[in-house]
């Protein structure tokens, strides 16, 4: 990708680099050897098969809220989406996905761009209600809120700081993907003509109610995502209660869904979902090692998902190129 500069690249993997690190410290030949004694080749494969059809409920959505083409377009969005999510540094995934869907639907920029913001949108307010569904459950859990406090304005100002460069990125690129769509002269008013046309398909979408519409499968989607990491957790033999769980993954999923200098955020969810486990009392080791089978889970899930888009269009290709002959066979059979 063009668009990440050699500089993007080398400190997103540092820090990914860096956090993953700290959740290395984590792990001994014992913790390792226990997991691979309790390991679940099954609930592993369970798991995995969730994270797909959690990326199926996200195709799902962004068909019915495109309202264009077949689900298989839909589908192959959302898998190239995946993809470039994990491969991609600082969040850079999503303006991929706003070229995505700009060319797969014939959006202009600014429509697409909402498009992802509403989408997006839909997850934060998602992962939020599940966060706060596990709160009153996993209250009073901490044995002491100083440490807690500490991390969490620590992590505040290097997320702070990590957003600010973001953004400058972010600006940049969208000032580009919205200007490089018409002639330098008078882009000014062609950039307000797609703010316009942004703004119209937003509310026609708010007046057919799509958004609540598109809530079931949005919520479909993570709570496949975490009966996933549920599985994969009980895969390694992490015994951790649902209300546990729910607030790591939701916590840790939040984090990483923040556009910060990591590569796909591998380290950022891993030391998210480790901490807060840990915090409430699970063992450090196994937590890690959980979250370590949570990304490899992920990867084998996207690659799956990526393949099924795949094989979605050249299944369709293969109809269409068949049609011609089936109607023209059928049309010789009424003749005769």
């Amino acid at each position: 990708m063009q668009w990440a500069r050699p500089w993007t690249w080398a400190l997103a993997a540092t820090v990914s680099l860096a956090l993953f690190g700290v959740v290395a410290t984590r792990l001994d030949a014992a913790s390792l050897a226990a997991a691979a004694a309790s390991f679940s080749w099954p609930l592993v494969a369970a798991g995995s098969a969730l994270l797909v059809a959690a990326h199926l409920f996200g195709a799902l959505r962004t068909h019915l809220i495109a309202e264009r083409g077949p689900f298989t377009t839909a589908i192959r969005v959302t898998a190239w989406h995946a993809v470039w999510l994990i491969a991609l540094p600082m969040r850079l995934g999503e303006v991929a996905w706003v070229v995505a869907m700009r060319k797969a639907y014939g959006w202009n920029p600014a429509t697409a761009v909402v498009c992802a913001l509403v989408q997006r949108l839909l997850d934060l307010a998602v992962i939020a209600a599940f966060l706060l569904l596990a709160t009153p459950a996993v209250l009073g859990l901490g044995r002491d809120g100083a440490p807690l406090i500490a991390a969490a304005a620590a992590t505040a100002c290097g997320l702070a700081l990590a957003g600010a460069v973001t953004l400058r990125v972010w600006l940049r690129l969208i000032a580009r993907l919205v200007i490089a769509t018409g002639r330098p002269r008078g882009w000014r008013l062609r950039v307000l003509h797609h703010l316009r046309q942004g703004r119209r398909w937003l509310e026609s979408v708010h007046h057919r109610r799509i958004m609540r519409l598109c809530l079931m499968p949005t919520a479909l989607s993570w709570l496949a995502v975490f009966g996933g990491h549920w599985l994969l957790c009980q895969a390694i033999g992490l015994q951790v209660a649902v209300a546990e769980l729910l607030f790591a993954a939701a916590g840790s999923n939040l984090i990483t869904a923040l556009p910060v200098q990591s590569i796909g955020g591998f380290g950022l969810m891993e030391v998210g979902f480790t901490g807060i486990l840990a915090w409430f009392g699970s063992p450090a080791d196994t937590a890690a090692v959980a979250a370590l089978t949570i990304r490899f889970a992920t990867w084998v899930g996207t690659g799956l998902f990526w393949l099924i888009g795949l094989l979605s269009v050249r299944v369709r290709r293969g109809v269409q190129c068949r049609s011609p002959a089936i109607a023209g066979g059928l049309l010789r059979q009424d003749e005769e």
